[in-house]
């Protein structure tokens, strides 16, 4: 390519030349041209390219970090410079690379570093500060093995619903768990995942939605459903997936739009519908095309 073809190529044009056709990017001194932040994108996708890179030096800790993510050969072979790594650059290259740990100064990683860090490698928990940790929930969730780590005053601030995810996900941290001041919503967010835990249950927490929800999962707790909760909407929804159930339904609760959605997938409870009262309440002029569709547990917009 001659010279005037080249200079009238943009960067972007004469990088996606000079990732296929190095040799001809040195003879236009392409490669020199480059900064290092150019440098950092490019060795991330094409590491092949490293032997034309001049910009190692000036590089700061997070570039190297980017870079040795994914080749973490680089670093010997082009003497990176750990002094320039901050926290962040080290929980980075860490979660990948553990090999490097040996140059870490740990004493530069905050809280929020050594979360992400032991959520991917865990074993590095020895060198932990953990008073540091200030996302405690984002950690558990994926490491739950930290609950002794995590100061007593810090779990008392835990909302009931994040408990009870937690539980649910990993149920031996039931034994850090204070029951009291559950709400509906939680036991039935537990007990929809991990039944075992019913006999702790404060059951009369639960309404009609937390019921629906509870039972659609967990069917065998029918025997302890409070049914006078739901509502129409309620109903049509639970019966749609749960017709074993309608024995337990008051029917006079569904109105026209509920019957609706609950005909469509049960058909077989057209015998439970008073027909002329629905019609008298939608009109003679609705049609389907102007009736809600259930896009929550109340089956309602």
């Amino acid at each position: 390519m001659e010279k005037l073809q080249w200079e009238r190529l943009d960067i972007h044009q004469r990088l996606d030349i000079a990732i296929d056709f190095p040799a001809l990017a040195v003879q236009h001194n392409f490669w020199n041209e480059m900064d290092y932040q150019w440098w950092t994108c490019v060795l991330v996708d094409y590491p092949q390219l490293a032997e034309y890179c001049d910009k190692w030096e000036i590089m700061d800790g997070g570039q190297w970090a980017c870079i040795l993510e994914n080749s973490p050969q680089f670093a010997d072979r082009y003497q990176c410079d750990w002094d320039k790594f901050d926290g962040d650059n080290w929980s980075r290259v860490l979660a990948k690379q553990p090999q490097f740990a040996k140059y870490c100064k740990w004493e530069k990683l905050n809280g929020r570093d050594w979360t992400f860090l032991l959520m991917a490698q865990p074993q590095f928990a020895a060198y932990c500060d953990f008073s540091q940790i200030d996302k405690w929930g984002m950690l558990l969730h994926q490491m739950p093995q930290f609950i002794e780590k995590c100061p007593l005053e810090e779990r008392m601030k835990w909302h009931d619903s994040f408990w009870a995810t937690l539980v649910a996900d990993w149920p031996k941290l039931a034994a850090y768990c204070n029951w009291q001041g559950f709400t509906g919503e939680s036991w039935s967010l537990l007990l929809q995942k991990q039944p075992e835990f019913a006999d702790a249950c404060s059951w009369d927490t639960l309404t009609g939605s937390d019921w629906t929800e509870l039972l659609l999962k967990q069917p065998k707790f029918a025997d302890r459903c409070n049914w006078k909760l739901l509502d129409g909407g309620l109903w049509s929804y639970l019966l749609q997936t749960r017709p074993q159930m309608a024995s337990h339904c008051q029917w006079e609760k569904l109105d026209g739009n509920d019957w609706v959605w609950l005909l469509l997938a049960q058909p077989q409870f057209g015998d439970n519908c008073d027909w002329e009262n629905w019609m008298a309440a939608i009109g003679a002029n609705s049609s389907r095309s102007n009736l809600s569709g259930p896009n929550s547990v109340t089956g309602r917009n």
